[in-house]
C-alpha cells in the first residue's frame, strides 16, 4: 500500500509541474491511467530512485524517532 501511495504522489507531482497547457474549459482529454502514469519514464527513473534510497530513508527515519521528546518515555 505505501508503494502504490508513493506512486501516486510522485505522478501527482510529476503532472502538476508540468502544469496546464490548455485553459481548462478546453481540456478534454482523459486523466491517463495507473499504467500510463508508471511507463513514462520520469516516473520510472523517480521510483528507481526511491527504491535506491529506501535503507539510507528507513535509517534516517529510525534515527529522529529516537530522539527525546515530551513525554520522555
Amino acid at each position: 500500500m505505501t508503494l502504490v501511495r508513493s506512486i501516486l504522489t510522485v505522478a501527482f507531482f510529476v503532472i502538476v509541474q508540468q502544469g496546464p497547457t490548455q485553459p481548462a474549459s478546453a481540456q478534454t482529454a482523459p486523466a491517463p491511467d495507473l499504467e500510463t502514469i508508471l511507463a513514462d519514464p520520469k516516473i520510472v527513473k523517480t521510483l528507481d530512485d526511491i527504491k535506491a534510497d529506501d535503507a539510507r530513508a528507513f535509517a534516517e527515519q529510525k534515527h529522529i524517532t529516537e530522539i527525546p521528546a515530551p513525554p520522555f518515555k
